[in-house]
């Protein structure tokens, strides 16, 4: 039993003031121990060999939808999924990807404004200039940010909102800017202040089963 668990078992015989510093002492240790647990998913995302294969893009994220599904009930949240490719990917890591960038659209709504969330994709030719691939991009209505900060909000510990506004570790970017490069990728980010963020991940066209030692 940990220092939060004994205080919680003992929590009829605490006062209103020494109850309110056990819930604080609570919240910090769940935080603490969230935090963990995403830096150990960090630091694993580059080791050994990571196997891809084909996944239907559009029922990683119908998954993820019925994961998410009490947060988007709670929200009044309108989840809106295009047209997505099958792609060869590492299916967990790129489930994640979605997870925080939807996540992050139904966390920074704007006040008296339900969330809507879309994520959609168009193919990519040689001619863009690039190699063949797709683009898909997940865009919200919420608050937004200054396009100033479109590379800062991808780096580690990196928050543009303090934790009393909006909850968060300011690692999930930073996760979902390493998984996609893993894949080969680039993710851009854009926006303005009050009109919504716009999040672009360019995936190359790969083949199934390909080993990726890092």
């Amino acid at each position: 039993m940990n220092f939060v668990q004994i205080f919680k078992s003992a929590q009829t015989r605490l006062d209103a003031e020494s109850e309110g510093y056990l819930q604080s002492i609570s919240k910090a240790a769940g935080r603490m121990y969230r935090l963990l647990d995403l830096l150990m998913d960090y630091s694993r995302l580059d080791r050994g060999a990571a196997v891809f294969e084909k996944e239907n893009l559009a029922e990683v994220v119908q998954t993820l939808r019925e994961d998410l599904g009490n947060e988007i009930r709670q929200a009044g949240a309108t989840l809106t999924v295009g047209e997505l490719p099958r792609l060869p990917v590492i299916s967990g890591q790129m489930s994640l990807v979605f997870q925080n960038l939807i996540g992050n659209g139904l966390k920074f709504q704007k006040p008296g404004e339900s969330p809507v969330v879309k994520v959609s994709s168009e193919a990519v030719t040689p001619s863009d200039g690039a190699g063949a691939g797709w683009r898909i991009t997940v865009e919200d209505n919420g608050i937004g940010f200054d396009e100033k900060y479109s590379e800062r909000i991808f780096q580690i510990f990196q928050r543009l909102h303090g934790r009393n506004e909006y909850e968060g570790t300011g690692i999930g970017l930073a996760i979902c800017r390493k998984i996609v490069e893993r894949h080969g990728g680039v993710v851009a980010a854009h926006s303005s202040p009050g009109a919504g963020a716009k999040f672009v991940i360019t995936l190359p066209e790969r083949e199934s089963g390909a080993n990726s030692h890092e």
